[in-house]
């Protein structure tokens, strides 16, 4: 069991954010900013200032400049340390959960995205289980708890093509598969009101007029609260 973990999860535009804001405290963290909190900790590594300051800036674009840069990606000999680091990661947990990221790709490929789209969320997957290896290595003091809104069950929602018996297979195998951690917030918000309030951005995800989302999300839903063995709570 992963102490001092939780996570948030819902519909897209079920208000996990708006919750998310009214928990945040000086002692919760994100993955992402608990990782880069530690890594730009030493104030001498002076080679790290610019890249903080773009984190700083562009924090909402920082991953896809640096980690879906398929320079940066391939490059050998790589200077990014905090690249190395999250390899590393990536590696160490993959080596003994290498079922999840299998299961996550074949409900990737159940989608309706692009190809690039779906290349996309699974580097931003291995992305997310880089960093949350990185968190379980560093054994945080009491005081430190991290709550995570696009963590391993926010990752089930996703525009699938259709309302095939193949996504609640994987589904079913991906909750059996993810760790067990402290807690699970569950936004139970009714499904039609987070498709009227997706209309209204102009970024994030959009529900567009996927005909089987209602379908599929409600019965993802539905797994989540009677499978999973985390200690849930429900809004």
């Amino acid at each position: 069991m992963i102490n001092k973990y939780s996570e948030i999860c819902g519909f897209p535009a079920s208000g996990k954010s708006t919750y998310y804001s009214k928990i945040k405290i000086k002692n919760i963290y994100s993955l992402e900013d608990f990782f880069f909190y530690k890594i730009f900790d030493d104030k001498n590594k002076l080679r790290f200032f610019f890249i903080y300051f773009l984190f700083l800036f562009c924090k909402k674009r920082f991953f896809y400049n640096f980690f879906f840069n398929r320079f940066y990606l391939k490059k050998k000999n790589n200077n990014f340390y905090f690249i190395k680091i999250l390899r590393k990661k990536f590696n160490k947990f993959n080596k003994k959960n290498k079922k999840i990221l299998i299961v996550y790709k074949k409900l990737i490929f159940l989608s309706s995205y692009s190809y690039n789209r779906k290349i996309r969320n699974i580097y931003r997957f291995k992305y997310y289980l880089s960093l949350f290896q990185f968190f379980i290595d560093e054994k945080p003091d009491c005081k430190i708890q991290i709550v995570e809104d696009e963590g391993f069950y926010q990752k089930l929602f996703h525009l699938y093509k259709d309302d095939s018996t193949k996504i609640f297979k994987y589904v079913n195998q991906y909750l059996k598969l993810i760790p067990k951690f402290d807690g699970l917030i569950i936004m139970n918000t009714n499904l039609k009101i987070c498709i009227s309030r997706s209309k209204k951005r102009l970024k994030n995800f959009n529900y567009a007029d996927n005909k089987y989302i209602e379908k599929v999300f409600i019965k993802i839903l539905n797994l989540i609260l009677s499978k999973t063995n985390q200690n849930k709570k429900v809004i």
